[in-house]
């Protein structure tokens, strides 16, 4: 059906901003998926098919996965939204900033006191 209809002058151009819209209204009128959405974390979204679309999805393991990025895109919205702002920057600076040491075997050993045994004269 969809390859019938006489698209819009600009449809190659605004295509992907209008679907961003709809997807923002769609999320709106329906806030259970707006949570199911939320909840799905950071994982990748693939918008999986067997109908041949690579420019919104991925079929075949081949696709542009426009859709996908899309609601990815929208996931972190709603994510920064429900966050202070300064304790969101934190959550993403935080680990750039101060980042995990390298995990050493014997430095852990050294930090393990369960064993060890105390003498108060010291």
């Amino acid at each position: 059906m969809g390859q019938r209809v006489t698209l819009r002058e600009n449809w190659e151009e605004t295509k992907i901003a209008l679907m961003g819209i709809i997807l923002h209204e769609k999320f709106k009128q329906h806030p259970d998926l707006k949570q199911i959405l939320i909840h799905t974390g950071v994982e990748e979204l693939v918008e999986g098919n067997q109908h041949g679309d690579t420019f919104w999805g991925v079929c075949r393991g081949i696709g542009q996965n426009h859709l996908g990025m899309l609601l990815m895109d929208l996931r972190a919205t709603y994510q920064r939204a429900g966050k202070d702002p300064v304790k969101w920057a934190m959550d993403i600076l935080k680990p750039l900033m101060y980042p995990e040491p390298p995990h050493n075997d014997r430095m852990a050993a050294l930090h393990d006191t369960e064993d060890l045994e105390f003498d108060d004269n010291c």
